[in-house]
């Protein structure tokens, strides 16, 4: 977004806004001149499963409570729908993230490919090629057609230009491979530590409990051997409790 700096971006697939509000983000930090239009049903698919309005509802809230000032617009219709919305080569930033299938992706870029301005870019989710969707396939095939690089750690990210080599250019000149492959050692990196520290924290909760377990064995077995010395002191009392009760011992 700071690089680009784009007057219009639009999000195919919102969902709960995580990617949408990091674009909205960069437009507040940098204090740009951006719109951001972000697409969605909110109603669900068969990738994210059918939910409830409160989706919406919050993120709603969201734009509301921390991007006041920014110019966001939350359009609940299907892609196709709103397509009629705007203007040929408006948009400078696309992000396509709706349905992963093959057909889906394909369809909804060259349903907006004309609402894409001189020298746009579009980004696709969930292309790495570790993903099993139909988005990894098309992807490839835009690559063998269109300029573009992506990133493959996490679900991956394509980076497209298709209308222009203008931002492209200057990438490659700023060593944005080199780049990719650190993003992706750091991404790496950060991952590993994540999953250690929820493995050292499984671990000290298994400690925790076993250490409680332990304690509880010890007590039981205390309880335990009360309950054996009072079963021996009963058993050495009954022969004369019998005795006295049959009257062969005086009272």
């Amino acid at each position: 977004m700071a690089f680009l700096q784009p007057r219009l971006f639009v999000e195919l697939g919102t969902y709960w806004g995580t990617s949408f509000y990091s674009f909205c983000q960069a437009v507040k930090d940098r204090e740009l001149a951006t719109r951001c239009v972000a697409i969605d049903t909110w109603e669900g698919d068969d990738h994210t499963g059918k939910y409830e309005n409160v989706v919406f509802e919050t993120v709603q809230s969201i734009a509301k409570k921390l991007f006041p000032t920014t110019d966001i617009t939350l359009l609940r219709s299907y892609f196709a729908d709103a397509v009629n919305d705007f203007e040929d080569e408006s948009i400078d930033l696309l992000h396509i993230d709706g349905f992963h299938t093959y057909e889906a992706v394909k369809n909804d870029f060259t349903l907006w490919f004309p609402k894409l301005a001189e020298d746009g870019v579009v980004l696709f989710h969930d292309i790495a090629d570790s993903c099993d969707y139909g988005s990894v396939t098309y992807w490839n095939e835009l690559l063998d057609k269109y300029p573009g690089f992506s990133f493959q750690h996490s679900w991956g990210l394509g980076v497209l230009f298709p209308k222009g080599c203008k931002h492209f250019d200057i990438m490659k000149k700023n060593n944005i491979f080199d780049k990719i492959w650190i993003y992706e050692y750091l991404s790496e990196l950060r991952l590993l530590r994540i999953q250690k520290e929820a493995a050292d924290e499984r671990g000290e909760k298994q400690h925790a409990l076993i250490n409680y377990q332990e304690d509880q064995i010890a007590l039981l077995k205390e309880q335990l051997e009360a309950t054996r010395r009072e079963i021996e002191l009963l058993n050495s009392l009954l022969p004369v409790r019998l005795i006295k009760k049959l009257g062969f011992v005086k009272q």
